[in-house]
């Protein structure tokens, strides 16, 4: 990044960070999302101004980026909220019909079967879970390892 781009970038977040995050509460009307927004404004300037240089109004760029930032998250989360309301409720209220079949054909493997969390006291459960999580760990890291290195 050019020194005179870093040196632009930092003057305007020390002087005008305030001002930038008002004007923006004022567009969106929302103090989160001005805030968020000023900071991706911020780091897409890092990029734009180090490829660009610095513009004429560096305040006034960074403002409407933002802007432009904060309208397009509207845009989606408006978007997605009437996706919801479209289609959600069908898909979070419909009803899966019983499958046809005799009970009576289907083993009892319930001994057979894996004992469930809830069926095993708690100290149990979390020395069974942590068994596992232990055996996940040696599964994604060690194994690779002896791998590479028998290779």
């Amino acid at each position: 990044m050019l020194p005179d781009t870093t040196t632009a970038i930092d003057s305007v977040y020390r002087s005008d960070w305030g001002r930038i995050v008002a004007a923006l509460i004022r567009l969106v009307g929302d103090f989160d999302l001005a805030e968020e927004t000023a900071q991706e404004a911020f780091s897409a300037a890092v990029d734009q101004w180090r490829a660009l240089g610095v513009p004429q109004f560096p305040r006034a760029w960074i403002i409407q980026t933002a802007r432009h930032k904060a309208i397009d998250r509207l845009r989606r989360r408006s978007r997605s909220e009437a996706s919801l309301e479209t289609y959600g409720p069908a898909w979070f209220n419909r009803t899966i019909e019983e499958p046809d079949y005799d009970t009576n054909e289907i083993p009892d493997d319930r001994k057979t079967q894996p004992q469930p969390l809830a069926a095993i006291p708690p100290v149990g459960r979390q020395l069974k879970e942590l068994a596992e999580y232990i055996a996940l760990l040696i599964r994604r890291y060690a194994e690779p390892a002896v791998a590479h290195c028998n290779a």
